[in-house]
């Protein structure tokens, strides 16, 4: 399975995120879905996951940095 990773500053796109995509349909275990970009960067360096899923402006995530 591929592990996933979701990031957005938006409630009900993380909301959506969770609930509107068959992650297991498509082989996919969503691990954590953040609301910041300074969580994302730490959830990345803990989990190692093989996709991420990002808004490209958040708070706390200078635009590129996460990335």
């Amino acid at each position: 399975m591929w592990k996933v990773v979701a990031a957005d500053d938006e409630g009900y796109i993380r909301e959506a995120l969770k609930k509107l995509i068959n992650w297991e349909k498509m082989n996919c275990d969503l691990v954590s879905v953040l609301e910041d970009g300074q969580e994302l960067i730490q959830c990345i360096e803990n989990e190692s996951p093989d996709i991420v899923i990002t808004d490209i402006q958040m708070p706390g995530g200078k635009r590129f940095r996460s990335v």
